[in-house]
């Protein structure tokens, strides 16, 4: 294992975590100063490019435990994401229980729906601490059942939160930031499918929600009707919601294509 202090640490923790980090979101989680924050991450980071001061332009190389590339909503943050070297060092210290494959390859707009997931993940996390159990990688989200076309789900995410009664509710994650509703209508049809058994011989459990995240209030309502539309989809186990109202997990922010005219959900009434 490579030699690493406290702080370096907690950031290869949370990277690993989170996958995709900002300062300011390992300075929420750690509760350390924005410097100190800053100064990690360029330390873990494979190279960066002095931006000021006498060694303006120079390229300062690091433990290369993470990549970043620029916010492509505000360009004068980064986004930190672990490097192959960084996921191998975090299983080797136990932050990870499996191997995890990565490329560095990163488009705008995927880097932009990651945010989203990572946003939503520190909310839970801030409300439900170490009763939270969350996962985006490939081994918890990606399932497939037979060899039907359509005979998989393949999930941004999936977590699970202990309840103090002892239960235990299980959801999967979608961000849909596209316009329509035939592409999220294809995935409810194969989280169904899923349901019928090959989730319980995977989990080990009686059954999960999918949580499907659109960007605005607007869409979210689109999406309601046309699942509310077919006799198949028009259930409680699909609960939607906004970027936004993700942000409050402590309210009843959810609505079913079963019910939403009626009443919204949150997180308190599985419990």
């Amino acid at each position: 294992m490579i030699r690493l202090t406290f702080e370096q640490q907690q950031a290869l923790k949370f990277g690993t975590q989170f996958v995709n980090l900002r300062v300011r979101d390992l300075r929420e989680l750690t509760g350390r100063s924005e410097y100190v924050c800053q100064r990690t991450f360029r330390q873990l980071c494979i190279s960066r490019t002095v931006r000021f001061g006498d060694r303006k332009g120079e390229v300062e190389h690091g433990l290369g435990l993470f990549y970043s590339l620029p916010n492509p909503l505000n360009p004068f943050e980064q986004v930190f994401f672990p490097t192959q070297k960084g996921w191998d060092e975090a299983l080797a210290r136990g932050f990870v229980k499996h191997t995890v494959n990565v490329t560095d390859e990163k488009s705008e707009g995927q880097l932009a729906h990651d945010l989203v997931l990572t946003d939503f993940h520190k909310a839970l996390h801030a409300l439900f601490g170490e009763r939270l159990q969350w996962s985006q990688l490939y081994k918890s989200r990606y399932h497939r059942w037979a060899k039907g076309k359509e005979d998989y789900v393949n999930a941004d995410a999936f977590f699970f939160i202990k309840f103090p009664s002892g239960k235990i509710a299980a959801f999967f994650v979608e961000v849909e930031n596209q316009k329509g509703t035939q592409e999220p209508l294809r995935k409810m049809g194969g989280y169904l499918r899923f349901a019928e058994g090959p989730f319980q011989d995977i989990f080990k459990w009686d059954d999960f929600r999918v949580i499907f995240l659109r960007p605005s209030y607007e869409m979210v309502l689109n999406l309601l009707h046309a699942a509310n539309a077919e006799k198949t989809t028009a259930t409680r186990r699909f609960w939607l919601t906004d970027y936004k109202a993700a942000l409050r997990p402590q309210h009843k922010t959810y609505y079913t294509p079963k019910d939403f005219e009626t009443r919204t959900w949150g997180f308190q009434d599985l419990a």
